[in-house]
């Protein structure tokens, strides 16, 4: 069986236990039944509305966010992620809506443009049509340390399913509305911890994943009780013992599924650089790229023959603590290429972790959106570091894979826009890669702010 296979099975029995989680707390011990947080004593009452009112707030935030803001190029750049994002964003912003209206007209008997039961299957049809499929389809891609991200997410998404089976069963239950829209709010809350965790640099080294994990906290205990968070850990730890079971990690492996990998964190920097100075006479902040890669490449040439091959590249990849996919990506590609040359090195070897340091945020901060066809123009220069008037294929595969996209589709995208020649040329680049321009000149203005 593949490893993508094996991957699979870990994702879908990890979502079977996170069934039977539920199952046993919510129907077995709990038998099916509850009582709506609006019927609670006051002290849990008044928590519950203030959730629900704040939660509304911070969904019309994002639904405007996503309005004003290009989108990570990863979800768009190839047709199906751009349908499954769109569906993601539609349902759920129509699931904020209509859950909010089913609850209000079944608790006070109104009928506002529907009954409280239409409103109820309308949000079902959110939940298993859109909703729910597009985020487990999403969840292998999360950034952060995923082999917390992704159960999490799974844990999330799988809740979200559950609680909603039992709003079909009972579309008039406050109980079950109540759970289902308050799952949804999960990704509310993740976007504000990690809003705030990043404007004030906490925790630099796992914002992602602990705003996640304080997103899922604030809404667990909400649906399950006071033991949801330990639970919903369980599920975590089950995910992580069927990976070593099943699929068998390295020490490397483990470590890189371990580890917080946010849009850049292909590699680890700090570990490049100290390679540089240890294997070269040269420390790598006093060099340019292109001299710091030529004394990487000589360094690793110990026969002087102007080439390299596959295995000493697969071995320069993992002293730098590259990610696996990243190391399997380049073995992919060169396996039926004897020889890699400098050039070749440098656009694709060397570039990992410095494309994005091509696009400076004082050069781009004057070049405003309103004149599109100059902020292409800009981010295709910083990209071209050769002034050839082309950027390579391989190039933008690697700043692809830096942001997060799987390296299969970045290759498949930019095979399918490419051409036969293997380059994009300045027109191409604007017209066909907008959502990749858009986004580095947002991203250089967001490190231009950060603190």
């Amino acid at each position: 069986m593949s490893n993508r296979k094996l991957r699979g099975l870990v994702f879908f029995l990890t979502m079977g236990a996170y069934f039977g989680i539920y199952w046993l707390f919510l129907d077995y011990f709990g038998n099916g039944e509850g009582t709506s947080w609006i019927y609670s004593s006051m002290q849990y009452k008044s928590q519950f509305i203030a959730f629900a009112a704040f939660s509304i707030l911070l969904n019309m935030y994002i639904i405007y966010f996503h309005a004003t803001n290009p989108p990570h190029p990863k979800y768009i750049m190839l047709p199906k992620r751009k349908f499954t994002m769109m569906s993601h964003i539609i349902a759920g912003s129509a699931e904020v809506i209509a859950g909010a209206m089913a609850w209000f007209c079944i608790y006070t008997g109104d009928v506002i443009v529907f009954s409280g039961y239409t409103w109820s299957m309308i949000t079902l049809v959110c939940v298993f049509t859109a909703h729910a499929p597009s985020a487990l389809f999403q969840t292998p891609g999360v950034f952060g340390a995923k082999g917390i991200m992704v159960p999490a997410y799974i844990g999330i998404s799988s809740l979200h399913i559950y609680c909603a089976i039992h709003l079909a069963f009972e579309p008039e239950s406050l109980l079950w509305i109540e759970r289902t829209w308050i799952t949804l709010q999960a990704y509310a809350f993740v976007r504000l911890y990690g809003r705030l965790m990043w404007k004030f640099g906490m925790i630099p080294n796992s914002t992602y994943t602990v705003g996640t994990m304080a997103g899922g906290a604030t809404i667990i205990h909400f649906v399950i009780g006071p033991a949801g968070l330990l639970l919903f850990c369980m599920g975590i730890i089950f995910y992580i013992q069927l990976t070593k079971i099943i699929l068998k990690p390295s020490i490397n492996e483990y470590k890189a599924l371990m580890e917080e990998r946010t849009h850049s964190a292909t590699i680890n920097e700090n570990v490049r650089a100290m390679w540089l100075e240890l294997n070269t006479e040269y420390a790598s902040s006093g060099l340019s790229e292109i001299e710091a890669a030529k004394a990487a490449f000589h360094s690793l040439d110990h026969n002087n023959s102007g080439t390299l091959d596959v295995g000493e590249i697969q071995e320069l990849l993992i002293s730098w603590d590259a990610t696996p996919h990243v190391i399997q990506a380049y073995i992919d590609r060169f396996e039926h290429q004897e020889e890699i040359d400098f050039d070749c090195f440098r656009k694709t070897i060397w570039s990992i972790g410095n494309m994005q340091k091509r696009i400076p945020a004082d050069l781009l901060r004057d070049k405003g959106l309103s004149n599109p066809e100059l902020v292409a123009k800009a981010v295709f220069e910083f990209l071209d570091i050769d002034q050839s008037g082309f950027l390579e294929l391989m190039e933008l595969e690697v700043l692809l894979v830096e942001w997060g996209m799987a390296p299969y589709e970045a290759v498949d995208y930019m095979g399918h826009f490419g051409g036969d020649d293997g380059k994009i040329s300045i027109g191409e680049f604007t017209q066909d890669m907008a959502p990749l321009w858009k986004f580095a000149y947002k991203r250089a203005q967001r490190i231009d702010d950060a603190p």
